[in-house]
Protein backbone atom coordinates (compact mmCIF):
# COMPACT_ATOMS: atom_id res chain seq x y z
CA UNK A 1 0.00 0.00 0.00
CA UNK A 2 1.55 3.28 -1.09
CA UNK A 3 1.70 6.14 1.38
CA UNK A 4 -0.74 8.91 0.62
CA UNK A 5 1.53 11.41 2.36
CA UNK A 6 4.84 12.21 0.63
CA UNK A 7 7.90 12.25 2.87
CA UNK A 8 9.08 15.67 4.02
CA UNK A 9 12.04 15.94 6.37
CA UNK A 10 11.10 17.36 9.75
CA UNK A 11 7.39 17.01 9.09
CA UNK A 12 4.96 14.32 10.21
CA UNK A 13 5.42 11.43 7.79
CA UNK A 14 2.47 9.28 8.86
CA UNK A 15 -1.23 9.94 8.63
CA UNK A 16 -3.77 10.22 11.44
CA UNK A 17 -4.84 6.58 11.07
CA UNK A 18 -1.28 5.35 11.62
CA UNK A 19 -0.88 7.64 14.65
CA UNK A 20 -4.03 6.05 16.14
CA UNK A 21 -2.68 2.55 15.41
CA UNK A 22 0.57 3.29 17.21
CA UNK A 23 -1.21 4.82 20.19
CA UNK A 24 -3.55 1.81 20.33
CA UNK A 25 -0.49 -0.45 20.27
CA UNK A 26 0.84 1.48 23.23
CA UNK A 27 -2.36 0.91 25.19
CA UNK A 28 -2.47 -2.78 24.28
CA UNK A 29 1.12 -3.23 25.44
CA UNK A 30 0.33 -1.45 28.70
CA UNK A 31 -2.71 -3.66 29.37
CA UNK A 32 -0.73 -6.81 28.52
CA UNK A 33 2.08 -5.74 30.85
CA UNK A 34 -0.36 -5.05 33.69
CA UNK A 35 -2.13 -8.39 33.21
CA UNK A 36 1.18 -10.23 33.05
CA UNK A 37 2.38 -8.50 36.22
CA UNK A 38 -0.81 -9.48 38.06
CA UNK A 39 -0.64 -13.10 36.88
CA UNK A 40 3.03 -13.44 37.77
CA UNK A 41 2.38 -11.86 41.16
CA UNK A 42 -0.56 -14.17 41.91
CA UNK A 43 1.34 -17.33 41.04
CA UNK A 44 4.35 -16.17 43.03
CA UNK A 45 6.76 -16.20 40.12
CA UNK A 46 10.39 -15.51 40.85
CA UNK A 47 12.23 -12.35 39.94
CA UNK A 48 13.65 -13.83 36.76
CA UNK A 49 10.13 -14.50 35.46
CA UNK A 50 8.78 -11.11 36.53
CA UNK A 51 11.36 -9.40 34.33
CA UNK A 52 9.23 -10.58 31.37
CA UNK A 53 6.91 -7.65 32.13
CA UNK A 54 9.62 -5.41 30.66
CA UNK A 55 8.99 -6.55 27.07
CA UNK A 56 5.34 -5.44 26.75
CA UNK A 57 6.20 -2.26 28.66
CA UNK A 58 8.96 -1.54 26.17
CA UNK A 59 6.63 -2.12 23.22
CA UNK A 60 4.02 0.08 24.88
CA UNK A 61 6.49 2.92 25.36
CA UNK A 62 7.66 2.65 21.76
CA UNK A 63 4.06 2.86 20.53
CA UNK A 64 3.30 5.94 22.65
CA UNK A 65 6.53 7.70 21.69
CA UNK A 66 6.01 7.04 17.98
CA UNK A 67 2.39 8.20 18.16
CA UNK A 68 3.36 11.39 19.91
CA UNK A 69 6.26 12.12 17.56
CA UNK A 70 4.17 11.01 14.55
CA UNK A 71 7.06 8.99 13.18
Amino acid sequence: MAASYPYQAGVCNIGPEEVRKRARGGWVGLVVAAALAVVLGVVGAGRAWRVLVFLPLLLSAIGFVQARAKT
